[in-house]
């Protein structure tokens, strides 16, 4: 929602890569997107079997964030925090990600003119019949940001 401040936070592991009948395999961990929307607020587990993209990959769908290949992988837990501040014309998004199982960190920040504020789901995305295959826990969401305390206290 324009100007509006949140946070997301969650930490969620993959049983396994949900098979897809396109490369990649993927299954989406969360999302507020709809349709056609071209700019959109997900976490995406993929998986690229061959290529040279081969690997495995968390992405912050739609805002061009990626942890990079090999973050994370089957059974490792993953924790999320996702900051969006909406007060300025634009949609601001920073997301740290740790591999708790690897004791990794991924941090990122992105800007998009506008979001597609409709139909937040966890665990799949209805313009795809693909879910993800994992557990979701500690799903919050805070009407504000959390300080630097609070995140380092959640992500551990």
């Amino acid at each position: 929602e324009s100007d509006k401040t949140y946070t997301i936070v969650c930490t969620f592991a993959i049983s396994a890569f949900t098979a897809n009948t396109a490369s990649p395999a993927f299954g989406n961990v969360y999302t507020n997107r709809t349709g056609t929307a071209s700019a959109y607020s997900a976490m995406q587990e993929q998986r690229f079997a061959s290529g040279t993209n081969k690997g495995t990959y968390l992405w912050g769908s739609g805002i061009g964030w990626s942890a990079g290949k090999d973050f994370v992988a089957v059974n490792d837990t993953i924790k999320i925090v996702q900051l969006i501040d909406a007060t300025g014309g634009s949609f601001d998004s920073n997301l740290t990600a740790k591999n708790v199982t690897q004791g990794t960190t991924k941090t990122g920040t992105q800007s998009v003119t506008a979001m597609n504020q409709q139909n937040f789901h966890i665990g799949y995305q209805d313009s795809s019949s693909v879910g993800f295959n994992g557990t979701v826990s500690d799903f919050m969401i805070y009407n504000r940001i959390l300080s630097a305390d609070e995140i380092s206290a959640y992500l551990g």
